[in-house]
């Protein structure tokens, strides 16, 4: 089970540990050079195991689509928001970058009633970009769930 800890504490109990005939450190320059260290040794130990220290994150992908897709500036906005909305849920870790994004501009048009160009070769837009009708679906329910849980708080 993961407990998460601030980095200020992990910081004393390592500075304590090495030096504990010392007092506790103040928060300055010592402080910060110590900080920084045990923050880069956390990165340094994580992408030793095979740790994604930087997730490929979904926006890139968005606002690439949306040009694409010559979407509007208030599809684009929608589906930004959406997008934003569903960092705090575990949907980013569930699903690819790429469904995410489709996802959400998918969601958007449809909340918005605006028409998105048909695909090439009879294909739907989705499936050209490599995303499921059955995923796209599953990832909306998810927004949905997202969006109405942040309203009713």
């Amino acid at each position: 089970c993961e407990i998460q800890r601030k980095v200020r504490d992990v910081v004393n109990v390592a500075y304590s540990t090495s030096q504990p005939s010392l007092p506790p450190l103040e928060v300055g320059g010592a402080f910060w050079r110590l900080r920084d260290r045990v923050i880069d040794s956390e990165h340094r130990l994580l992408k030793q195991m095979g740790f994604a220290i930087k997730p490929d994150l979904p926006f890139s992908r968005l606002l690439n689509y949306l040009r694409s897709l010559s979407a509007s500036p208030q599809l684009a906005a929608a589906a930004h928001s959406l997008l934003v909305e569903s960092f705090n849920d575990p949907l980013l870790l569930q699903h690819s970058p790429s469904a995410v994004a489709v996802s959400c501009i998918s969601l958007a048009s449809s909340m918005l009633d605006a028409t998105l160009p048909p695909g090439c070769g009879g294909r739907e837009w989705h499936d050209v970009l490599g995303v499921s009708a059955e995923e796209v679906e599953s990832i909306s329910h998810s927004l949905i769930d997202i969006v109405e849980r942040a309203r009713s708080t």
